[in-house]
């Protein structure tokens, strides 16, 4: 989910389930916000 905010771009995702890697983040994001985990194993 991508936000502006205060002329701050937010780009929110969650629980990737392994296909972080497939995730496209927008190129003008100022913060970025994972709310789940991006790893599988330790």
């Amino acid at each position: 989910m991508r936000l502006d905010y205060k002329g701050k771009h937010l780009f929110a995702f969650s629980d990737t389930h392994g296909m972080h890697r497939d995730l496209s983040i927008p190129e003008n994001t100022d913060i970025l916000i994972c709310a789940g985990d991006v790893v599988s194993d330790f």
